[in-house]
């Protein structure tokens, strides 16, 4: 707790006097204003002397408060872009103030000089962890004191999000669950945790939507807490982009799928345009913006009224009939080697010439004398030689 001390005794020229404590480590004193801080368990006495005139003192006892609970103040409602702080209540004790006592201006100028949120510690987790990544990446969560309403607050300011963690934000249902505790106690006190709701913003899975006009349409899907896709609102930055919704589904992950198109059929033909798209819910104050461009693209045969140019047609006709011939050739080169593989004839065997041998009887110079031989003369055996073939000539007998 925090005590404002006050009391009527003054001196005699009306002058306050001054406060002090028997164990600072116990209950820190600041001595002109009477603020006192609890800062451990124990017994302590408080002393109020007025110099030469009067000292008092009273016993005070601090004691282990059994329970410590965090209360979610108001959800989330802004963008991370934006660094607003969400608060989670956090009672000491059973009583809903943890400060006591009348304060003046002054002693509540003192209470936030004497720190006492020093004393407690916040602590946040994923509920469920279903993510790789700590909470304490996302959020800084701090320990705070209201002077005004005698309270610790835990205050929550969620960071600048890389695109993986919106993207897991986005697509799992999780809350945020915040503790405090005491940080220099030793003993076991009840922690009630506050869940806090969240929501991380928007998520595309496009970065930018090229379009053009070949490709005149295409579709981009924007990730979000269902309350905040319920109501999501779409802005094109060009009259020539349209954006309308095509899917939407609540459930998780909650979604909206879009499909994006040209409206006038020659955007982009004077040049590349570029415009954007913002998606935005205007309960939240949310929103993202993807790029989009639009291009025109040429044909490689030009944009001639009647489509490719003669001299293209010449070009891609003799290319066809060169393929043709090349084909023609190679079959009929395969054909005739083929034919003579397989269909020509072996060559017939040629019998061996005979040599004239001379006669016993006579002499080895001496030959019969050979006189051509009319085809009708020839035995039948050499009429049904071919013609081809070779012979010996008749030899006389003897």
């Amino acid at each position: 707790d925090v005590l404002c001390l006050a009391t009527v005794l003054t001196s005699l020229e009306g002058l306050s006097g001054t406060w002090s404590s028997s164990a600072n480590s116990i209950l820190h004193i600041d001595p002109k204003t009477g603020v006192a801080v609890a800062r451990a368990v124990g017994s302590v006495t408080v002393y109020y002397e007025v110099a030469g005139h009067l000292r008092t003192y009273k016993e005070v006892v601090v004691g282990v408060p059994q329970r410590i609970m965090a209360r979610h103040l108001h959800p989330i409602q802004t963008s991370f872009q934006e660094a607003t702080a969400s608060k989670v209540i956090v009672a000491v004790g059973d009583r809903s103030s943890n400060l006591r006592g009348e304060c003046t201006p002054t002693q509540r100028e003192v209470i936030q000089a004497l720190h006492p949120e020093a004393l407690i510690s916040c602590q946040s987790q994923f509920k469920p962890a279903v993510f790789d990544f700590p909470s304490q990446d996302v959020f800084t969560v701090e320990p705070q004191f209201d002077a005004a309403l005698g309270q610790y607050f835990c205050s929550i300011t969620m960071h600048r999000l890389t695109d993986k963690q919106r993207k897991h934000l986005s697509m799992k249902k999780t809350a945020l669950v915040v503790t405090a505790s005491l940080s220099s106690s030793h003993f076991s006190t009840e922690q009630v945790g506050a869940e806090v709701p969240f929501s991380p913003g928007l998520f595309a899975d496009q970065a930018e939507i090229l379009l053009s006009n070949h490709y005149t349409s295409s579709e981009v899907r924007v990730f979000g807490a269902p309350e905040v896709l319920e109501n999501l609102e779409v802005k094109s930055g060009s009259p020539a982009v349209l954006a309308f919704a095509k899917e939407k589904s609540l459930g998780w992950p909650s979604f909206i799928t879009y499909t994006v198109g040209i409206s006038d059929p020659v955007a982009g033909s004077q040049g590349p345009l570029s415009t954007t798209l913002t998606f935005s819910s205007p309960a939240t104050n949310q929103a993202i913006t993807i790029p989009v461009t639009v291009a025109f693209v040429m044909d490689r045969r030009g944009p001639g009224p009647y489509g490719a140019s003669l001299f293209q047609h010449f070009l891609d006709s003799y290319q066809v009939m060169f393929f043709t011939l090349f084909a023609l050739l190679a079959g009929t080169a395969v054909m005739i080697i083929a034919y003579h593989t397989v269909c020509t004839p072996r060559d017939l065997a040629v019998p061996t010439a005979l040599t004239p041998r001379a006669s016993p009887g006579h002499s080895p110079h001496y030959f019969a004398a050979s006189s051509p031989t009319s085809p009708n003369a020839l035995p039948p055996a050499r009429k049904a030689s071919p013609p081809s073939g070779l012979w010996s000539p008749a030899y006389a007998s003897h």
